[in-house]
C-alpha cells in the first residue's frame, strides 16, 4: 500500500487557522466577561438602597440616625450634595459601630489572644470605624449644641406681663384682675 501524501504546507495552514479560531473565541469570552461585570457593577451601582427592606431595623436605624443629623447640621435642604454624602456615609459607618458593639456584648470569646497577646481583629476595626467616623464628623462642622433653658410655667407667665406688647401683638391681659362678678353682669 502507498502511504498518502502529506501536505505540509495544508497541515501547517489548518494549525495556524485553528489556532487563530481559538485564540479569537478566548478574546470573545474574555470580553464578554469583562462586559458582563460592567453591566453587574452598574446594575448594583442602581440599584443601592432600593435592594435594602426600608422597614428591616438596620435601615431604620440608619435613617433615624441620619435625620438626626441632617436636623443638627440645619436640615437637609440646607446641605451640600457633598455634605450630603458625608452624612449618609457616616450614617452606614454609625450603623456598623453599633452592629460592632452589640457583637462585643454578647461574645463569649476572649477579646484578646493570650498566647500572641493580639487584640481581637474586630475589636481594631472597631476602632478604624471610629476614627473614619469622627473624621467625618469634623468635616461635616459639628459643635456641641447648648440646651435651651427652661423656665417653669408662672416664671414664664411673669415674663410674658412684664414686656411690653409690640404694635401688632394683642395685648396680655392679666387674668385675676379682669375677672368679672357674674352677678353684676346679669343684674341680680
Amino acid at each position: 500500500m502507498r502511504e498518502p501524501v502529506r501536505d505540509e504546507d495544508a497541515e501547517r495552514k489548518r494549525a495556524e487557522k485553528n489556532a487563530a479560531q481559538m485564540e479569537r473565541d478566548r478574546q470573545k469570552t474574555a470580553a464578554a466577561r469583562a462586559a458582563l461585570a460592567v453591566k453587574q457593577a452598574r446594575t448594583i451601582q442602581l440599584i443601592g438602597w432600593k435592594a435594602v427592606d426600608p422597614n428591616s431595623p438596620g435601615a431604620v436605624a440608619v435613617r433615624e440616625w441620619r435625620d438626626d443629623l441632617m436636623h443638627a447640621l440645619g436640615g437637609a435642604e440646607h446641605l451640600s450634595p457633598q455634605k450630603q454624602a458625608l452624612v449618609n456615609g457616616a450614617s452606614l459607618t454609625m450603623l456598623i459601630i453599633q452592629r460592632l458593639d452589640d457583637l462585643l456584648l454578647v461574645s463569649t470569646g476572649p477579646l484578646v489572644d493570650v498566647n500572641t497577646m493580639e487584640i481581637a481583629a474586630f475589636v481594631l476595626q472597631r476602632e478604624a470605624l471610629l476614627d473614619g467616623l469622627s473624621r467625618r464628623l469634623k468635616l461635616l462642622g459639628l459643635e456641641r449644641v447648648k440646651p435651651k433653658s427652661v423656665t417653669d410655667l408662672s416664671a414664664f407667665a411673669e415674663q410674658m406681663r412684664r414686656r411690653k406688647p409690640e404694635p401688632d401683638e394683642p395685648e396680655i391681659i392679666d387674668s385675676q384682675a379682669d375677672t368679672l362678678d357674674t352677678n353684676e353682669d346679669i343684674g341680680v
